[in-house]
């Protein structure tokens, strides 16, 4: 969970830097995939 959070705060991070609202978002949505994929494959 901690790791998913970290990653949360740096597409935040990412998304205050960059004005692309559209890579950001695509960006963004990556990296909660990604997350998510991490913290289910750590869980079981």
């Amino acid at each position: 969970m901690l790791f998913h959070l970290q990653q949360v705060s740096i597409a935040l991070q990412l998304m205050r830097r960059t004005k692309r609202r559209r890579t950001n978002l695509r960006q963004t949505r990556f990296i909660v995939q990604q997350s998510k994929a991490h913290s289910l494959w750590s869980y079981s």
